[in-house]
């Protein structure tokens, strides 16, 4: 298996902590970098992706918008 970029920037965090919010009223609050990108690699490994940014735009194709409840299901688990 390939190597998985798995650097998560400011603004990349920032676009998905926006995206869990709308999505399911779920605040990830700075802090959560590492919970985002633990769970994160998990997507981008099933997806064959290589960075946080391929992701981002594979959510944002037309093809990717199963991907967004897959995300959302990732980023939620364990929350209450």
């Amino acid at each position: 298996m390939g190597l998985i970029s798995m650097e998560l920037n400011d603004s990349q965090f920032q676009k998905i902590s926006q995206i869990v919010y709308r999505t399911s009223g779920i605040l990830l609050k700075s802090g959560k970098e590492a919970l985002v990108r633990a769970r994160l690699v998990k997507r981008l490994r099933v997806l064959h992706l290589g960075t946080v940014e391929d992701y981002l735009d594979y959510l944002e194709s037309p093809e990717g918008g199963a991907e967004l409840g897959a995300m959302i299901d990732v980023m939620t688990t364990n929350k209450t």
